[in-house]
């Protein structure tokens, strides 16, 4: 059973999601920030470990000034803290990214309201959430639709917004986890066990994205949404 559990641990499938829109979307927000000043400061809210696959894809492209959160204190973290009660004076920073956070907050709308204090006036805020997707982390509890996002962000002015994650991840992400259950026979080490199984069987189809996430009507059955938005 240990040896099951042990090769189930190292045989882990990479992500089912391919995320078509973010290393884009850094980029025009790292070039919007400077704008407003040369020597941006950015805020990194909910950043996990700095060395995670996040992070690693965000400083590639955001070369500013960054500030990593997390309420967990993982490693290499700059500040440890909540971001529904943020330990900044306001209006001292020139960017915020929220990527892929908001869903596992009970008051997402704390977390905006206080990233709208910290932001100066001109600022932009950068904000990833699922969509369809399974649950996940130790804590979920929301989804948003791309109307939702924008309503949980209205007194921002939307610069743009879309898919970031498209509707092949949605579909095999709940379809890895549809099967992994049904052939479970209600055990857990069968479900990890068949998670593993699926997650490389369903995995390459999550390239069909790179057309799928740019089809007009993606956004009804997309896996996740971005909003770029400035504070008025």
């Amino acid at each position: 059973m240990n040896l099951i559990k042990k090769l189930i641990r190292l045989s882990q499938p990479p992500s089912l999601a391919l995320n078509t829109a973010a290393r884009k979307n850094y980029r025009k927000f790292s070039e919007l920030v400077r704008l407003n000043n040369s020597t941006p400061l950015v805020l990194c809210l909910g950043s996990g470990e700095k060395s995670g696959a996040g992070m690693a894809g965000l400083a590639g492209v955001i070369k500013d000034k960054m500030v990593c959160l997390d309420i967990a204190a993982v490693p290499d973290i700059d500040v440890n803290g909540d971001g529904q009660y943020l330990p900044f004076k306001g209006e001292i920073f020139d960017g915020v990214i929220i990527q892929a956070v908001l869903e596992h907050v009970q008051k997402p709308f704390r977390i905006i309201r206080e990233s709208a204090r910290i932001l100066k006036t001109g600022g932009y805020i950068y904000v990833e959430t699922p969509f369809l997707q399974a649950e996940h982390g130790a804590t979920d509890y929301q989804r948003y639709t791309l109307d939702g996002l924008k309503n949980l962000l209205k007194d921002f002015r939307l610069v743009q917004s879309g898919v970031c994650v498209g509707p092949t991840a949605a579909l095999i992400n709940n379809a890895h986890s549809y099967f992994s259950l049904l052939f479970s026979l209600n055990m857990e080490i069968l479900w990890k066990f068949w998670r593993v199984i699926f997650g490389w069987f369903f995995f390459p189809f999550k390239y069909l994205d790179l057309l799928a996430a740019g089809i007009d009507k993606a956004s009804l059955s997309a896996g996740a949404f971005y909003y770029l938005g400035r504070k008025q």
